[in-house]
């Protein structure tokens, strides 16, 4: 008999027109892993206007804030992350 082992995820998401830099999702998962986040899963849309990471929900509020410094914060763009939970 299999054994099945649950955990309690979280997807964190950016979404955005600037998405289409080189090296963006490099920069989204190097920012998750500087700040001790392991990334179970991710997809970027063939639009590359959003991107989802799912990781474990107890670095949910963490990771919000490491991709808010590496791609917000660099850009200048102000306070443009909003999160849905």
């Amino acid at each position: 008999m299999a054994e099945v082992h649950l955990h309690n995820i979280a997807i964190v998401s950016a979404i955005g027109s600037d998405l289409k830099v080189k090296g963006i999702l490099a920069r989204t998962v190097a920012a998750l892993a500087e700040a001790g986040i392991s990334i179970q899963a991710i997809h970027q849309s063939i639009r590359q206007v959003e991107m989802q990471c799912i990781i474990d929900e107890a670095d949910y509020d963490a990771a919000v804030v490491a991709l808010h410094r590496a791609l917000i914060e660099p850009e200048n763009h102000g306070d443009v992350i909003a999160v849905a939970s």
